[in-house]
């Protein structure tokens, strides 16, 4: 919980405050100093100091060092307030902080901009000393104030290619001497700190790259999956064409019969016939489907009026299983190329799924959205059913996976490769009892 602006950081302020003689910046020593001193007034041995620091820092990693090491700092150097941070890559002017502790309990903010605090000065990859009257020099940092600092001390961490990649500062409520006594193991265990902060950016990027892997994986699986299913699907439907037209065929010229027909001889002609012209639509709905596309097939389309459109063929359903729906549609939203058909089969498929997982009534919002930096619109479609299960979502785009009764699990495969066609991409967000959300982005120019 945010108790109170970071150690050095309140908003921006005017840069007024007057830098003192007694403030020291430096660069950090090429090589380890010769000797280590204690803090003033600790007349503990400097090596016994060192000994209380490692052995609280000893096989620790990530999280709990920085926690460890803090805590460890503060206590061996009896200092009121010590902190280690980090100079986020995406965001320069600010600082994200990894662990603080304090003699008071005083807790610090997780972030807080760099301008106009002494860690401004340390990000420049300086060393920044000030021995007393640091209040008076950044009058606009409340922080200080809170924990009532008289001095400051901080060093850079830098990684293996000397880049700044953040701070360790400590702070006193007590004047300090011209010269920090203290430096020396501060630059220590920053070093430390800096290759450990190193060593979790490079973990967090290779686990970012495992990730984009395993998921260009899937869906080169996936493609693979439903590229055989079109197959299948053209194959059958060729197949089928031809005995179907030959119904057709046998019906009509029955029909050239009717007078020689009784009355219910009429209505079961009928409705042979209105089957076969169904069986007929479903099957060229099918071949349409994964026919290959192309460019001329792409018509710009507003997708505010498809869900419109969709919305009136689901009224019935949305009141036999008292489910209210919610529109939350952006305005003057952008065009997107589309096949207007299969576009309109996604959102049936994704809505009917999601009033089917709400049998005993819910909720069912359709959002619609621009992102134009990335030429993108998308929309989202979310339920208020159970969700889910974590062990199903890796399989719900896989055809023919389903947990309904009476489903054929092509539902969602269909749509997924209909996203794909389309140059989007589609994706889940489902919580036990919090309901799912499917969102889908399309792009408002077509590759």
């Amino acid at each position: 919980m945010r108790q109170a602006p970071g150690p050095d950081g309140l908003g921006k302020q005017p840069n007024t405050h007057r830098q003192p003689d007694e403030i020291r910046r430096q660069r950090p020593a090429t090589s380890p100093s010769p000797s280590i001193q204690a803090a003033p007034g600790d007349q503990r041995p400097a090596d016994a100091l060192l000994r209380i620091i490692l052995e609280g820092t000893a096989g620790a990693t990530g999280d709990r060092f920085f926690h460890s090491l803090v805590r460890c700092l503060g206590l061996a150097l009896e200092a009121s307030y010590v902190e280690v941070g980090e100079c986020p890559e995406e965001d320069k002017s600010s600082v994200h902080v990894l662990a603080s502790w304090s003699s008071d309990g005083v807790e610090s903010a997780q972030e807080f901009p760099l301008e106009d605090t002494p860690c401004e000065i340390v990000a420049r990859g300086q060393v920044f000393y000030q021995p007393q009257g640091v209040q008076a020099s950044f009058p606009f940092n409340q922080f200080l104030a809170m924990v009532g600092a008289e001095s400051y001390l901080g060093t850079p961490l830098f990684d293996s290619a000397g880049n700044v990649l953040g701070h360790l500062a400590v702070m006193d409520k007590r004047p300090q001497p011209p010269e920090p006594l203290a430096l020396s193991i501060l630059q220590l265990f920053a070093a430390r700190a800096g290759a450990e902060l190193e060593r979790l950016r490079m973990e967090t990027a290779l686990n970012n790259a495992l990730r984009q892997e395993q998921a260009m994986r899937c869906q080169l699986i996936q493609a693979g999956k439903l590229a055989a299913i079109g197959r299948l699907v053209a194959s059958v439907t060729h197949e089928l064409n031809n005995p179907l037209q030959a119904i057709e065929n046998a019906l009509y010229l029955v029909g050239q019969e009717r007078p020689a027909l009784s009355r219910q001889g009429h209505e079961n002609l009928a409705l042979a016939q209105a089957e076969t012209e169904r069986m007929a639509t479903l099957i060229n709905r099918l071949r349409e489907t994964y026919r290959p596309a192309v460019a001329g097939d792409f018509q710009p389309e507003d997708v505010n009026e498809l869900i419109r459109e969709v919305q009136q063929l689901l009224a019935p359903h949305l009141r036999h299983n008292r489910v209210e729906l919610a529109l939350a549609l952006a305005p003057a939203l952008p065009a997107a190329p589309a096949i207007r058909d299969q576009l309109k089969q996604v959102l049936i498929n994704l809505s009917m799924n999601a009033i089917e997982a709400m049998p005993g009534g819910g909720r069912l919002a359709i959002r619609t959205g621009h992102q134009p930096a990335a030429g993108q619109v998308w929309l989202a479609i979310s339920d208020t059913g159970p969700g889910i299960a974590g062990a199903h979502l890796a399989h719900i785009y896989e055809p023919f996976f389903t947990t309904k009764d009476a489903g054929t699990g092509l539902g969602l495969a269909i749509a997924y490769d209909i996203v794909h066609r389309h140059q989007g991409r589609i994706e889940v967000d489902s919580n036990p009892d919090q309901g799912t959300t499917f969102t889908i982005w399309i792009p408002t120019v077509q590759q």
